[in-house]
């Protein structure tokens, strides 16, 4: 039976996963080979990235949906029908505004469960930080490289790419290279290529 009632293609999807995790909410996992609970939580964090990345889609097409209500912002107007924690909300829509104003191949990436929420965050915000002088290519460069090493889509990247804490490095680094502030806040032996040393993963 489905869980809601929206005749929309992205209200099909979401009621299409409700109904179906639904259906296997009684299944124990302990009771599957080991593979195939590796394959399974790894499923389930691209699941969550994909979820995500459509809530802050919807999040950030729905002001409306705030001055309809007289909400403060739809974050809180979702959170007022939800019980859902009001400053997560407004975190998601920061990163869904910066995605959908400036960056859409982060959004891409985490729409095909590439790039989880925390990830998404800790590039778009070392992008924002781009100063304006920097031109459309760089910005664009800077983007894809930044989510190629997100997405594990690049040679010399670990499999399923690096985590927020190395991205956030690698952020910096090109932050550096493309708009060097001074030389005593440059990041310590940066090359004036993008590419990365080997860093360890840390999620």
């Amino acid at each position: 039976m489905s869980l809601t009632g929206t005749r929309t293609p992205l209200g099909e999807a979401v009621t299409v996963c409700r109904d179906a995790l639904g259906e296997v909410a009684e299944r124990q996992p302990g009771f599957l080979a080991m593979p195939e609970r590796e394959a399974l939580l790894r499923g389930l964090v691209a699941l969550e990235a994909q979820v995500v990345e459509l809530r802050m889609r919807v999040l950030a097409a729905s002001a409306d949906v705030a001055s309809t209500h007289g909400a403060r912002d739809v974050a809180g107007w979702v959170a007022l029908r939800t019980g859902a924690d009001p400053g997560r909300l407004r975190a998601e829509s920061k990163v869904a505004t910066a995605i959908d104003e400036s960056w859409p191949r982060v959004g891409a990436a985490m729409a095909r469960g590439a790039l989880s929420l925390e990830q998404a965050r800790v590039i778009t915000t070392g992008l924002d930080a781009l100063p304006a002088r920097i031109d459309t290519k760089a910005r664009t460069r800077a983007e894809a490289d930044l989510v190629a090493y997100g997405t594990g889509d690049r040679p010399g990247v670990p499999e399923g790419g690096f985590g927020p804490k190395e991205l956030r490095r690698l952020a910096d680094r090109i932050l550096d290279v493309v708009a060097p502030r001074s030389p005593t806040r440059r990041t310590p032996n940066a090359s004036p290529h993008w590419k990365p040393r080997p860093l360890r993963r840390h999620r």
